[in-house]
């Protein structure tokens, strides 16, 4: 339900993969140069009250969109926000409501 997304264009790579290590749910982002051989810092890119479901795609200039399902108590929404190769995080834009429920599917970009 929760594995990881990648998105690759010639050497870089961007993966997204939601978490629930030590009973916190969380969404994580990792950049790669060099075909995924390594890769970067991790980054958290989800707003505190994920539920997962995470997609990521490439943008023409270099950053990446990442998007994923956020909130509990059957009510969730489905957030999209900007991931700079630097690692910055643009604020998450809402693109639709959602249910945290499994039958609610999983968001793409």
């Amino acid at each position: 339900m929760n594995g990881p997304a990648v998105a690759a264009a010639d050497e870089r790579a961007i993966v997204v993969w939601a978490t629930g290590a030590r009973d916190t749910m969380r969404v994580h982002a990792s950049w790669s140069d060099d075909s995924g051989t390594h890769f970067d810092r991790v980054v958290r890119v989800d707003e505190g009250d994920p539920v997962g479901r995470a997609d990521v795609a490439l943008m023409p200039d270099g950053d990446a969109a990442v998007m994923w399902i956020e909130g509990s108590h059957g009510r969730a929404r489905i957030l999209v926000r900007r991931l700079g190769r630097d690692g910055a995080l643009a604020p998450p834009v809402q693109v639709a409501e959602t249910s945290a429920a499994r039958r609610s599917g999983f968001p793409r970009l």
